[in-house]
């Protein structure tokens, strides 16, 4: 699913990659990194050039073996994102790229209980004046709530499971969350057709991930991106 995904969506991330470039990250800072649930992207497929040749370290962690392995490079660390053993204050910049509707549970109040314990996690292992950089797609709030009290009791029901695949947060609480623990700095949201200039342009990916409830040529989904700053 994930060589899919990257497949389908990589024109989506080519324009990620230059926006965040540009404008999202702090030169100076970026040089001992941790890209967390990595996937096993590589830090040319994130970096521009003259930022992969000044970084000191960059560790990507993900829990799937093989989706870590896809491309070998220097360090990789197959672990759980909730289990990061990591040497308190090492890195000056964390990465979470699509990553946090990952962290399900079959209850809201769990689900966001293991938010902030994967968050204040990520706030020990970042150094002072280190930073954290979030890009997570969120939902508008009447999405949200019907993804919460319809669309999950369905799924549940219909597929027999207790857990839901993946849960997209409202930008408000998900910011809110994120303001608990690091000093927001940056913080922008930007949806599908900002990104791609048209939404029709992930229909294809819409149809090929059966948790994309909304076709994207109806795409509600806008993208987080947010930069926090260690207190």
């Amino acid at each position: 699913i994930a060589d899919d995904y990257m497949d389908r969506s990589g024109g989506m991330w080519s324009a990620i990659k230059k926006y965040i470039n540009s404008d999202f990250f702090v030169d100076e800072d970026v040089k001992k990194v941790l890209d967390v649930a990595n996937g096993g992207i590589r830090p040319d497929e994130i970096f521009f050039q003259e930022r992969v040749k000044q970084l000191e370290i960059f560790i990507g962690n993900d829990i799937n073996f093989k989706m870590l392995t896809r491309n070998n490079y220097n360090y990789q660390v197959n672990s759980d994102v909730l289990n990061l053993t990591f040497k308190a204050g090492l890195f000056d910049t964390v990465l979470v790229f699509s990553c946090i509707h990952h962290l399900t549970l079959s209850e809201y109040k769990d689900r966001v209980n293991k938010l902030k314990v994967f968050l204040r996690n990520l706030k020990e292992l970042i150094e002072e004046d280190g930073r954290i950089y979030i890009i997570e797609a969120t939902l508008p709030l009447f999405f949200e709530k019907l993804e919460k009290y319809i669309y999950f009791p369905l799924y549940k029901t219909i597929f027999r499971e207790k857990t839901v695949p993946i849960y997209f947060y409202h930008h408000k609480e998900l910011r809110m969350f994120l303001d608990e623990l690091f000093e927001c700095e940056f913080i922008e949201y930007k949806s599908t057709a900002d990104l791609l200039g048209g939404g029709w342009k992930l229909f294809p990916l819409s149809l090929s991930l059966k948790w994309l409830k909304i076709p994207c040529f109806l795409y509600p989904y806008k993208y987080l991106f947010y930069r926090g700053k260690q207190i």
